[in-house]
Parts: structure tokens; C-alpha cells; sequence
């Protein structure tokens, strides 16, 4: 992966919605954010590859914040319909 400033997350989003992650994944640069199965995360910016995202708490607080790749990510729904906890 190349220096996060390097990438342009520029792509639209098409409306604010949680993902959750399909898969475990360990960071292996400072900008990235491990994660586990299941987290949640609130998607801030897209490039191709990598998404910028706040990955947050069953309560919407902020656990931590950076990038991760798109394709460990599914769409849980928009902001609007999610369950509150």
C-alpha cells in the first residue's frame, strides 16, 4: 500500500451508511485500522482500493479512525434506519 496522503478520497458517497467487516484484519501501516469480524465502521472517504472510515461502537462513539481495504467491508445500511442501541 502507498503513503495514505498519496491516495485520492475524492470518490462520492452516495449516502452516510455503516459497514460492517466480513473478515479480521491486521493493520500493517500506521494509517491503517485493525478490525475484527463484525465491527462497524461509518465510511468518511473512498479511492479505488482503500476507503477512509471511523470505526465505532455499537453506540456510534468513535473507536478509532483510518483507512482500510473496501473489499473487507459490506454495506450494513444507511445511518437512517439502523436500530438504535
Amino acid at each position: 500500500m502507498s503513503d495514505a496522503s498519496e491516495l485520492d478520497f475524492t470518490v462520492p458517497l452516495e449516502e452516510e451508511c455503516l459497514y460492517a467487516a466480513l473478515w479480521d484484519f491486521d493493520a500493517r501501516q500506521q494509517e491503517e485500522v485493525s478490525f475484527q469480524r463484525g465491527d462497524q465502521f461509518k465510511v468518511l472517504g473512498r479511492s479505488e482500493e482503500w476507503w477512509k472510515v471511523q470505526k465505532i461502537d455499537p453506540n456510534g462513539q468513535v473507536l478509532s479512525a483510518g483507512i482500510v481495504p473496501h473489499n473487507y467491508l459490506e454495506r450494513a445500511g444507511s445511518l437512517e434506519t439502523q436500530v438504535p442501541y
